[in-house]
């Protein structure tokens, strides 16, 4: 298993990761797609790969901030 997990202003998703290489480097990617960062404020996120027979493991969490659409920030 190999996922992000993106905790989001309301609660939490989940998304599938894909290794960038052969996984040996330790590098996960995830393309977002619309409608994945659907609300403004702040986000966290954590990947998480589960190995049968070794264990799971997480990374660190980071923050980052999603910024109200075009269509929906007030005027300048």
């Amino acid at each position: 298993t190999r996922e992000f997990i993106f905790g989001k202003p309301s609660g939490f998703i989940t998304r599938p990761a894909q290794f960038v290489t052969d996984g040996t480097d330790g590098r996960l990617f995830y393309v977002s797609v619309p409608g994945d960062l659907d609300e403004p404020g702040e986000w966290r996120l954590q990947a998480k790969v589960e190995v049968p027979g070794v264990g799971l493991f997480k990374t660190e969490t980071c923050t980052f901030f999603v910024e109200p659409g075009i269509d929906d920030a007030p005027p300048c």
